[in-house]
């Protein structure tokens, strides 16, 4: 997704989109609606559209991970997994990841 850099930058322009929007509410000048709509433009430009149609869309992706997160944790409960609470399948994803670290650090 992004990188701490990315994500720092992502703060700082929306930090400069808030002032100008409230620079802009006090003084009433074209000048800093311009400043706005070129924060703006560039916040926009940081995030890339998601494609949504075809083969490799974002929802076939999002449908092919979850399928493979569900037969991933299938392996390591006896329930199925689809059938859980949302409350059932985090709490199995933490117990992994604690039994991954338990692993790791001896």
């Amino acid at each position: 997704m992004f990188d701490d850099f990315d994500l720092i930058q992502m703060y700082e322009e929306r930090k400069q989109r808030l002032i100008a929007i409230c620079e802009g509410a006090t003084k009433f000048a074209n000048q800093e609606n311009e400043k706005l709509r070129e924060i703006e433009r560039r916040l926009l430009e940081m995030s890339r559209p998601k494609n949504f149609m075809g083969n490799q869309s974002e929802e076939i992706k999002f449908e092919k991970n979850f399928q493979v997160l569900c037969h991933s944790l299938n392996s390591h409960t006896n329930k199925d997994v689809k059938k859980m609470s949302v409350l059932e399948v985090y709490s199995l994803i933490e117990m992994l990841k604690k039994q991954e670290r338990n692993v790791k650090s001896d």
